[in-house]
């Protein structure tokens, strides 16, 4: 034992304080710099002196196992139990007339109780937090250094220059401000205790780490389905929570009108976003109370949150479109009603998408008047929509086409396509000639033909085509009056023409003949008179009238067509006598 005490081990660390004088030297060796509370401690105090004489004196209380030698003695301390351990070594050396060297050394004393300020189980993402790490108890204080890492890395450190007490308990702390985001989520960030042992050089005495867990739920669930349901069908409700981490922790709890329901799991691909869905079929009508609710599993303290809606459940009214079936007068009332009817409803009655009347629920019924001009097997729907907080958001359709039957109306008969309002027609015999008829009525009329001859009661035809009479080549025999009978269950509808056969068609055709030649004449007398007229005016140029004692010479220079036309036989010798011709021109 001795002998390791005077050596070096490669495993102790020493702390050698000399006094050098002339003559000899004085030092302290320790097993260690730095001694955990509680635990042992070896010191061994060595002189140069050839014949020392140790004095080593401790505080009152420190009994330590003591070994001498000539050279050197050790004190074994079996539990180091003072947090005040100084360690003194003094020497007397009678070689040296007795002179008197001292050495000692304080020998740091530590516990290892670090403490980490209590960390939430979940960070709230974006938001600032702390960590505080609190040292173990160490004397003197100043040998004491706090370290926190994020993994490896070190990030804050914390020491005092102050020794402090023995007795007092304030502990070295360090304190780490963060602010949480996504990237930290799992992250492990460490305490490090050291005692400082000597320049660069420290011991590791205790650590305690904390792993972070990150966590974002800044926005409500909601309930993507608000719309008015009907009674008794199935729906899928949905309830959604955006821009979560981690998504898988979130859970989704429904309940409907206070009961639980087991939602239906269903994870979308975009790791922020949660989508769950609950199949309800809803039996009640009346205003239904739905509420989702979002919350962190395995984080209690993280509140939870949730979106609560009423939805409207309704029954389907019952729709009936009714029709006269018959009319004797116009116009035709045509009524839309609803019943079995809850909440607020548009009464509307269309023609395709044209609303032709409209009307609140609450009188039940929706009238339209139908003209006789509209009259027609149009398909027509009647529609009650819901409203729900002033909007239309439900149709219901009931579609109709309807039939309203009538007696005939609006006969026509026509002669070779003509409609004829006066009688009779005359036909030139041997010409072809149609008769034909046309009537509106519902259901659907047929017709009968008669042909009335002087003298002679009605008679029926018989024909190929129903609404046509067709006679190839006119004769005598065809003469009559001619009666279209339009017919269906409510009533009856008449019309008849006279038909004459004019004898032959030699008259007509003389007639004909006649007209002809005498448009002919009277174009080529203008013809005549036309060209008579046009070659005249290119001859004759006749001059004013002059009174009987008026007299003129001509003058022959003037051009000819100035002169008279009498004149052009007059010789030059009578002219230059002044003489005139009898006619005095």
């Amino acid at each position: 034992m001795s002998f390791w005490c005077r050596c070096v081990s490669p495993f102790m660390l020493l702390l050698v304080a000399t006094m050098n004088v002339d003559g000899f030297e004085v030092w302290v060796q320790t097993s260690s710099l730095a001694v955990e509370f509680g635990q042992a401690l070896e010191v061994t105090c060595n002189t140069t002196c050839k014949d020392p004489k140790f004095v080593v004196e401790h505080k009152p209380g420190i009994n330590p196992k003591r070994i001498n030698n000539d050279k050197w003695i050790t004190d074994q301390f079996p539990k180091v139990e003072k947090w005040d351990f100084t360690v003194p070594c003094s020497v007397i050396c009678p070689s040296e007339n007795d002179h008197h060297k001292e050495s000692k050394v304080v020998v740091t004393v530590y516990n290892r109780d670090l403490n980490i300020s209590s960390v939430p189980e979940a960070l709230e993402i974006n938001r600032q937090y702390q960590l505080e790490c609190i040292g173990p108890k160490v004397y003197p204080k100043n040998k004491l250094k706090l370290t926190w890492l994020k993994g490896s890395e070190v990030v804050q450190h914390n020491f005092t220059k102050e020794e402090g007490f023995p007795d007092e308990d304030d502990r070295l702390r360090n304190v780490l401000n963060i602010t949480a985001k996504i990237l930290d989520d799992g992250q492990q960030y460490t305490c490090l205790a050291e005692v400082i042992l000597g320049s660069n050089t420290t011991k590791q005495i205790t650590n305690y780490s904390v792993n972070l867990e990150i966590y974002a739920f800044p926005d409500s669930p909601r309930i993507l389905n608000k719309n008015p349901i009907e009674v008794n069908q199935e729906v899928t409700l949905t309830c959604e929570v955006l821009n979560v981490h981690p998504a898988e922790k979130i859970g989704i709890k429904w309940i409907l009108n206070g009961k639980d329901q087991k939602p239906s799991k269903h994870r979308p691909d975009d790791p922020s976003l949660v989508r769950e869905t609950i199949a309800w079929t809803p039996q009640q009508i009346g205003p239904n109370e739905v509420v989702c609710i979002a919350y962190f599993e395995g984080y209690p303290s993280v509140p939870q949150k949730k979106d609560n809606i009423s939805i409207e459940v309704y029954i389907l009214p019952d729709l009936e479109i009714q029709t006269p079936t018959s009319y004797e007068d116009l116009p035709v009332n045509i009524t839309c009603s609803l019943s079995n009817a809850t909440g607020d409803f548009q009464l509307k009655l269309k023609v395709g998408s044209e609303v032709l009347v409209s009307a609140r629920a609450e009188s039940m019924i929706s009238y339209m008047v139908i003209p006789q001009a509209e009259m027609n097997r149009q398909l027509y729907i009647c529609e009650a929509e819901l409203e729900f907080q002033h909007q239309f958001i439900r149709a219901i359709k009931q579609n109709s086409t309807f039939n309203v039957q009538y007696k005939p109306r609006n006969t026509v008969i026509m002669v070779n396509n003509k409609t004829q309002s006066k009688s009779p027609v005359n036909i030139i015999k041997g010409d072809e000639f149609t008769v034909s008829c046309s009537s509106n009525g519902n259901p659907q009329v047929t017709m009968d033909w008669y042909i009335r001859k002087s003298g002679n009661q009605e008679s029926k035809l018989e024909t190929n085509s129903p609404e046509v009479l067709h006679v190839s080549q006119a004769t005598s025999e065809h003469e009559g009056i001619y009666k279209c009978k339009a017919m269906n269950k409510h009533g009856i509808a008449e019309k008849e023409v006279e038909i004459k056969v004019i004898e032959t068609k030699s008259k007509a055709t003389t007639i004909l003949v006649i007209i002809a030649c005498v448009v002919l004449v009277i174009f080529l007398v203008f013809i005549i008179l036309w060209i008579d007229k046009t070659r005249k005016k290119g001859e004759y140029n006749v001059l004013e009238p002059r009174t009987p004692n008026e007299q003129e010479i001509p003058d022959l220079n003037e051009r000819q067509n100035n002169i008279p036309l009498e004149a052009l036989n007059v010789n030059h010798s009578n002219l230059q006598a002044g003489s005139t011709n009898s006619n005095g021109v």
